[in-house]
């Protein structure tokens, strides 16, 4: 061999190890064949992966190295690339790895060379392990076919960006919500087809790529197909590939809208509950039941009269303002409420600090837990002792008008025989009578006299109602029934009306029939009922009524009248509820409804499972009623 031949040898040898080096600092290894693509020389690369001698490589021996399920592929492709004479062959597949026994991916690339003519030589090539990256790949696939089937069930917004904002997945619940289809936006720019022009999530998003820092929630709106806008919360994921590269976003999102809207309703009817208690002067109290602290809203202060800044939030803050004569029945009523868990309803004094005693009225009721304890108490008070201080002046003044109209009908009931008495002392002093009978006869005139003046100051006493007006008496019955309705709730009564027929208007003292309503509905409410129903019903002349006007019935399912006392229930001072009772309600209320040209009738009953009294009043639509009645004639 001559010198520049060895010399050209050994370049080519040099060139060949430099990049069989090279090759393998890339985890690959070089690979030769004749121009058939058979294996003719010993190829190092693929006997140390593959643990192949060069026996069982040579020739065609080397596809034994291949998964059985490539075989057939990979050959497929080697015989169309060495009948074409393709320029680059590269095919994925899988080789026996001897080193760990196992079959991991590699790359093979082959190019052919050729001569001077263009004819080809050999075959040279390299082949790299791919393995990793091809199982990461199929993980990725994997995850990504994972999380889009996750995203089609789930009841949420889904999509996926790229780096550049472009929508790379969207789930059909996001297209349903903004009414665009998937064709018409996939690989399009999210932030111009969603996102205000703006906002400025578009700017945070891509300072986020770039420092791979994006916000894992956030909330803002998006824009659907017909220009509505909707409120989503966002948890944001990056994604990167097996590089760790970043290479966009994922996103799970729910709708929000219509959880904004009620917060936004709530706060609102918030507010208006705030100023309705506060015009209302309604306060609201909390127990928690576990460390017994008391919550009062700003209105407690006022009612029980405490300074914010020395409540310390003790039960015994309450229990110092209660009244010592109501202490004992208030902590009775609360013990039964937390022991019953039913609602409460209490009506007591308190004592403020300055020592003014008030009247209020408190409801509550319980929070249980999921073992059906009690855990809170919670509850409202009101100041009533304007209310109070009504009933007892309205009960003050019907046992004034009673005993005022008992005494102008006794004055009126001996005003005929004191009038005769009068005409006999008249006659007599006609007489001639002798000096003692004459004193005596004086005595008696001037006593008689006092009499006549003493009568006639009684009958003053009592002067009936004014003129009277136009009375809707349905309205009327509204207004006494709001004014018991306190009372039926703490005695856990229910109180209702029911109104039939036409609703006519009455001639008459509408003071005088209130005080007949109210003397029925206190009857009713202290006959032992649970039901209390007042019933209103206009009534047309004709068809056997004689006379056109309206029916009140008040009708209880108490304990019931006996049969005899029914019948004296209209007389003066006889009452069914010992000293309770003074027996005038019943004797006036029927006194008023006469003069109003009306009718009263009480019907009961004892009988158990079906005990109850009805009273029925009956007023005439129009009534001639006189401006006073016969007892208070003048004598």
């Amino acid at each position: 061999m001559s010198t520049h031949e060895r010399a050209s040898s050994d370049d080519a040898s040099l060139y060949r190890r430099r990049f069989e080096a090279l090759v393998q600092a890339h985890s690959a290894f070089v690979w030769t064949c004749d121009r058939e693509g058979k294996f003719v020389d010993e190829q190092s690369g693929w006997a140390a992966y593959t643990g192949q001698t060069f026996e069982e490589y040579s020739g065609i021996g080397g596809f034994a190295a291949l998964h059985p399920e490539d075989r057939r592929r990979v050959w497929k492709e080697w015989a169309r690339a060495l009948k074409n004479q393709v320029s680059l062959y590269v095919i994925d597949m899988r080789l026996w790895h001897a080193a760990t026994q196992s079959w991991r991916w590699c790359t093979l690339r082959g190019v052919p060379v050729l001569d001077e003519s263009g004819e080809v030589i050999e075959w040279v090539g390299s082949a790299t392990d791919i393995d990793e990256a091809k199982r990461n790949e199929v993980n990725l696939r994997e995850s990504e076919r994972r999380f889009r089937s996750i995203m089609e069930c789930v009841q949420a917004v889904g999509l996926t960006l790229d780096a550049h904002g472009r929508i790379t997945f969207v789930n059909d619940y996001l297209m349903t919500l903004t009414g665009w289809t998937r064709e018409e936006v996939i690989g399009r720019d999210y932030f111009e087809i969603f996102i205000d022009p703006n906002c400025f999530i578009r700017d945070h998003f891509y300072t986020g790529i770039v420092s791979g820092d994006i916000f894992p929630h956030a909330e803002n709106e998006i824009i659907t197909r017909s220009g509505e806008r909707r409120m989503v919360a966002w948890d944001n994921t990056v994604l990167r590939d097996s590089n760790g590269e970043i290479v966009g976003v994922a996103s799970i999102g729910r709708d929000i809208t219509e959880k904004r809207k009620a917060e936004q309703e709530l706060r609102k009817s918030e507010e208006r509950l705030r100023l309705a208690l506060q015009v209302s002067r309604t306060g609201i109290w909390e127990v928690d039941v576990k460390s017994e602290t008391l919550n009062w809203s700003d209105e407690c202060f006022v009612i029980y009269g405490v300074p914010k800044q020395t409540f310390d939030g003790s039960a015994d803050q309450f229990w110092k303002r209660v009244h010592p004569d109501d202490l004992e029945m208030v902590r009775a009523e609360i013990q039964e409420f937390v022991a019953k868990k039913k609602p409460l309803v209490q009506e007591f004094r308190i004592v403020r600090p300055d020592g003014e005693v008030r009247w209020v009225s408190s409801l509550g009721h319980v929070t249980l837990d999921e073992n059906q304890n009690v855990v809170r108490l919670t509850g409202t008070v009101i100041d009533v002792t304007s209310r109070k201080q009504t009933e007892e002046a309205l009960r003050k003044a019907e046992r004034f008008a009673a005993a005022g109209r008992m005494a102008a009908t006794v004055a009126h009931e001996i005003n005929n025989p004191l009038a005769s008495l009068v005409n006999v002392v008249y006659l007599l002093g006609k007489q001639e009578l002798q000096g003692p009978e004459r004193e005596l006869l004086s005595i008696a005139n001037a006593e008689l006299s006092r009499v006549v003046r003493i009568s006639k100051q009684t009958l003053g006493f009592y002067q009936g109602e004014k003129v009277p007006a136009n009375v809707d008496i349905v309205a009327l019955v509204e207004d006494v029934k709001a004014s018991f309705e306190a009372v039926s709730l703490k005695r856990n009564i229910s109180l209702t009306t029911k109104i039939r027929g036409e609703k006519f208007a009455l001639h008459g003292i509408g003071d005088e029939i209130r005080q007949v309503l109210i003397n029925a509905l206190t009857n009713a409410l202290e006959s032992g009922a649970t039901r209390v129903e007042v019933r209103v019903r206009g009534i047309r002349q004709g068809r056997g009524n004689r006379r056109s006007g309206v029916r009140v019935s008040v009708i209880d399912n108490g304990k019931g009248i006996d049969r005899e006392n029914v019948r004296r229930l209209f007389e003066p001072f006889f009452t069914t509820k010992g000293e309770k009772g003074t027996g005038l309600g019943l004797w006036v209320s029927r006194g008023i409804v006469l003069k109003h040209e009306g009718e009263i009738t009480m019907r009961s009953s004892t009988r158990e499972g079906r005990s109850g009294t009805c009273l029925s009043i009956f007023l005439p639509t129009v009534a001639t009623v006189p401006l006073a009645t016969a007892a208070d004639a003048k004598v």
